[in-house]
């Protein structure tokens, strides 16, 4: 849980600038909401995984439903938004739209699905193979995301799900393990 929690204190803002000004739209789609930024859309949902997060947009313009702004930074919560000291429940807004400059969103270090997965590998394998599989796992995963960069494949808004490079991980350990632990410990030797 430490390492879920200071990760979000670490890792939990990503902040965006646009070469260019891009459009935005915010709109109601049920009990959720499209959330469209250029080109990229996501769920409105997939922004929010706490009650304390915020997304921050910082607009040229801005219109929510009927209210216009000019140069204002739009503050979002998961079921509000306020700007220039108006806040607007998000459940009675149908639309928000406007053009952005720069975009600060939150996000998770990792899931709390990781941290199950890192229990199990602990139980099985024991302390020393958390540790391998944390550091194998966020190196390999660092590799794919900086290829994918380069190549242009990757987007602002796309999660790179870590359970895969955990298990890359934890299987590097169970056959190479020893031969890495007592490589590691030579360097100490000298």
């Amino acid at each position: 849980m430490l390492v879920l929690e200071e990760g979000k204190i670490v890792f939990g803002r990503k902040r965006i600038r646009f070469d260019a000004p891009a459009p935005f739209t915010w709109k109601r789609q049920g009990d959720d909401a499209d959330f469209v930024v250029g080109g990229e859309q996501s769920l409105w949902s997939d922004h929010f995984a706490r009650e304390k997060d915020r997304l921050l947009l910082q607009c040229d313009e801005a219109k929510i439903d009927y209210h216009a702004y000019g140069n204002a930074t739009l503050e979002f919560h998961h079921d509000r938004v306020a700007v220039e000291g108006n806040k607007f429940a998000l459940d009675k807004v149908t639309e928000i739209s406007g053009v952005v400059r720069e975009l600060q969103i939150p996000r998770e270090a990792m899931g709390r699905g990781d941290l199950k997965f890192l229990a199990a590998i602990g139980a099985f394998l024991g302390w020393r193979a958390v540790l391998f599989s944390l550091f194998a796992g966020s190196v390999l995963g660092s590799i794919v995301g900086l290829i994918t960069l380069v190549v242009g494949k990757r987007v602002w808004s796309a999660k790179l799900p870590f359970g895969p490079y955990l298990a890359f991980g934890a299987l590097s350990w169970l056959f190479f393990g020893d031969a890495f632990f007592r490589w590691y410990a030579g360097l100490f030797n000298l």
